[in-house]
């Protein structure tokens, strides 16, 4: 009875195990069927491999040779000495006096070393680095403001916007410029006033609005001051002339210290960004030129 049940038992075993092993199977020619049918054979995907490993080594050859032709390139652009490039020192004194403003902003002589160094590179200049130049001129221009001579400041960096106005401190020096609408012309930098000459009456003050004098003879005459219009000669009739406004000294707009120490705050960021890059930008030239000498 025993021998039979352990024989009912091993057979369900190897009946299940069968089974499983069916499974098994079918699953894996399932499997092996789907990525055949996706990537291809083995033998498809051992050439796949290879071509990756061709591409790879055919694009460090393209990259190698193009280093190489780079670099013949240059030591050509080298030997043939095509670049140009001003003076370092020029650069730096340009730099330097533009950062003696953030160091030394109350100092007398900024101002005078700003000035000769900004002559020196304009006079070495060829059309090249103008937007370093155009932010000296607009530094020198706010550091004038700063120091007390705000309608000379005002007046260089219109200027400055008139030479350069493609320069990156364009903006910032139109308004400082600009500041603030005058409350009392209301921008048109002429106000009407009382006729000084006639108080007021816009008669003229000869003939006192008769259009003829009286002579000495008792004679009537056309009045020739007004000549025979009866009208004061300078406001017309009007009554009131139109006169410079004198706060904002007939420009429209009042000078704003809250515009201006922002703006000329970004000025400022602007310049010492702007000289310390060109003046990099000198050395490597004037490294260049020197090795050009050398091959030479």
């Amino acid at each position: 009875m025993n021998d039979e049940l352990n024989n009912s038992e091993e057979s369900k075993g190897k009946l299940k195990l069968a089974k499983t092993n069916s499974l098994e199977r079918e699953l894996n020619s399932t499997l092996t069927k789907a990525i055949h049918e996706k990537y291809g054979s083995e033998a498809d995907i051992d050439e796949i491999a290879r071509q990756k490993k061709r591409d790879m080594r055919t694009r460090f050859f393209s990259i190698c040779v193009f280093i190489v032709l780079v670099f013949i390139a240059l030591l050509i652009w080298i030997k043939q000495g095509n670049f140009s490039g001003r003076d370092p020192q020029v650069y730096k004194d340009l730099a330097t006096s533009i950062g003696n403003f953030t160091l030394k902003p109350n100092a007398a002589d900024n101002l005078k070393n700003m000035s000769m160094a900004l002559a020196k590179f304009s006079a070495t200049s060829n059309g090249t680095d103008n937007d370093v130049l155009a932010n000296g001129y607009a530094v020198f221009a706010i550091q004038e403001i700063k120091a007390g001579y705000v309608e000379l400041g005002i007046a260089d960096s219109r200027k400055t916007i008139a030479s350069f106005p493609e320069s990156p401190c364009a903006e910032n020096l139109k308004k400082i410029v600009t500041g603030i609408i005058c409350e009392t012309c209301h921008g048109k930098g002429t106000i009407l006033e009382t006729c000084d000459l006639c108080d007021g009456t816009g008669r003229c003050i000869k003939c006192n609005g008769r259009k003829v004098i009286t002579t000495l003879s008792g004679q009537d005459i056309k009045c020739n001051k007004c000549h025979g219009t009866g009208k004061c000669p300078r406001c017309l009739g009007r009554r009131k002339i139109e006169t410079k406004c004198k706060p904002c000294k007939g420009t429209g707009n009042i000078f704003d210290e809250r515009i201006f120490k922002r703006e000329s705050g970004k000025i400022m960021t602007k310049a010492i960004s702007s000289s310390a890059y060109s003046h990099t930008k000198a050395k490597v030239i004037d490294s260049l030129n020197k090795m050009q000498n050398r091959i030479n």
